[in-house]
Parts: C-alpha cells; structure tokens; sequence
C-alpha cells in the first residue's frame, strides 16, 4: 500500500498550539487506498527526514505562513526526487525555496473567487489534465512574483498559478485548492500523483 505524507499546518489558539490538516484533503485522500501519514512540524528535522522517506509521496497543504522547516522538508523531497504536490502555501513555499519571491496581492480578487486560468501545452500539468484551460477555486492574499521552476499556469491577469520542476518525476505545484473542488480536473490531479 502507498504511503502519502501530509505535513501538518500549525496554529496557536489562546496561547495553545494546535497541529492539523484539513477535512477537506483528508476526505479527498480517503477516496484512494492509501496510507495517509500526518507529518508534525517540530525542530526534529531527522526524525521528519526518516518519515518522509517512509513515504511514497508529500503532501504540502494551504497554510498562513511560510514555514523554516517547510522549506527544509521541501528541499529534502526535491533532492531525493520524492513527489511532492505543493497546494497554494505549499506551492508558494515550494517556490519560495529555489528563491522566489513572494508578494502580497493589492486586493481580494483572488480570495474566495473562481477563475480561469491558462495551462502550458508543455507541461506535466498539461499531461494530466488534458486541457489548456480551466476554472479553479482562489483562497490566496499572495503570490509567487518570480520562480526559477517552470510555469505550468497562469491567470487571465498573470499570477503564477502553477509550477514544477521537469527534471523531477513529479514536482508539482498549483496555487488553488484542487482538494475543495469536486471531480473533474481535482480528481485527476491526485489520481496521477497517488
């Protein structure tokens, strides 16, 4: 049985530190079989480095903020080539580690909005989608502004809303939330990284 680590997100309530992942991507994994591994976000890198080799693919989910030890994971996934699928913060922070740059958007257009974006022909996420363009759901304030891995897809306005590096088996990005849409593009998306 496949193993897929999910990094867990952190947030501290009443000075209480919470660690958790979404109904909404776990409900979508439960679709496969699989064994879902949650992974905690602690200063204990080789402990995490010894779970994500357990693992037969990442996860890292939507989140507030960019995260030290994110960052750390995800350059240990791209180096030993483990498929990672990065979804919104987790794409941002993916690109943040080959020294992108992250920016605040100026409004809300892409928060809590549906929009089309456009796909390039030369991409994995072209390869499995099978289409140039599609609707996507947005729940972002920022952006990746610049990234030295390929863009797989932008907006009708230019955000970068996909990217991923080709000299990897799968190393995949998307700025939306493809776990809060229903079937379709979403499904396909996890169906090829499963």
């Amino acid at each position: 049985m496949k193993r897929v680590g999910v990094v867990l997100r952190m947030e501290e309530i009443n000075n209480i530190s919470k660690h958790y992942v979404r109904d909404s991507l776990i409900n979508k994994l439960l679709k496969y079989n699989i064994e879902i591994i949650c992974i905690p976000i602690n200063n204990n890198l080789n402990n995490i480095y010894n779970i994500i080799s357990e693992c037969n693919g990442i996860i890292f989910p939507g989140g507030d903020d960019i995260n030290d030890i994110d960052i750390k994971m995800i350059e240990f996934c791209h180096k030993k080539g483990i498929p990672t699928l990065g979804i919104c913060l987790g794409m941002q922070e993916m690109s943040f580690y080959d020294k992108g740059l992250i920016n605040d958007l100026n409004d809300d257009s892409h928060y809590n909005k549906y929009h089309d974006i456009k796909i390039n022909k030369n991409s994995l996420l072209y390869k499995i989608l099978k289409t140039n363009r599609i609707l996507v759901n947005s729940i972002h304030k920022s952006y990746v502004s610049k990234t030295k891995f390929d863009v797989s897809a932008v907006s009708e306005d230019n955000i970068i809303e996909a990217i991923e590096d080709k000299s990897k088996r799968f190393f995949l990005g998307v700025q939306w939330h493809p776990e809060r849409m229903e079937e379709g593009e979403a499904t396909l998306l996890f169906d090829y990284f499963i």
